[in-house]
């Protein structure tokens, strides 16, 4: 359990980013106002303690309901069961795990696409010139070896897959695949366009 009494900015904006994401608005948890934008809102400790900065013990309120509240008890039975909802929910946890998750998710993608851009890149160099051919056993050890020197990451199977795609029938794929003497070759299409 995180205890502070002050939150940094950052810590602010993470948490009133987590309570709009886990409650959908902003709105005042007891009447139900809705605040222009977030500067109108405080932010509502469930279990009076100022001091419990959890995100679960946290709700938006306007500041009228924030201060009647010390003096009305369904509120306070209302911000207990707010508060143990939200505890039992563990939002918060998968709230994180999501954004770890997304952040995983994004380096993959600039993995992919960084790996497909030095397979079409290899290619273009070694087919330049008198090089007509180079064989897809080739191809795929040594861009494997590039992908994984470059960018830490790349397996032969993904290396095959972004060849596969830049040899497909489509019009515009720059390469195309043949079989040889029962090898398989790369060269540059005859008429790409």
């Amino acid at each position: 359990m995180s205890k502070r009494l002050h939150l940094t900015p950052r810590q602010k904006t993470e948490l009133i980013d987590i309570i709009l994401a886990r409650d959908g608005h902003y709105r005042c948890f007891y009447c139900h106002k809705r605040f222009a934008n977030v500067s109108e809102c405080w932010l509502e400790h469930l279990n009076d303690d100022r001091t419990d900065n959890r995100p679960d013990n946290i709700v938006f309120s306007c500041k009228s309901c924030n201060v009647k509240k010390q003096h009305d008890k369904s509120m306070r039975v209302q911000a207990r069961e707010k508060l143990r909802v939200n505890e039992l929910s563990k939002y918060v946890r998968d709230w994180k795990e999501l954004q770890k998750f997304q952040v995983q998710s994004s380096e993959a993608v600039v993995i992919n696409t960084t790996n497909c851009e030095i397979t079409e890149q290899w290619l273009e160099d070694k087919l330049q010139g008198a090089i007509r051919f180079v064989t897809l056993k080739e191809a795929l050890d040594a861009i494997t070896f590039e992908c994984k020197d470059k960018t830490g990451h790349g397996s032969q199977q993904s290396i095959r897959n972004y060849i596969d795609m830049l040899t497909s029938s489509a019009p515009k794929a720059p390469f195309e695949k043949r079989k040889l003497d029962g090898k398989w070759y790369i060269r540059r299409k005859q008429n790409p366009y």
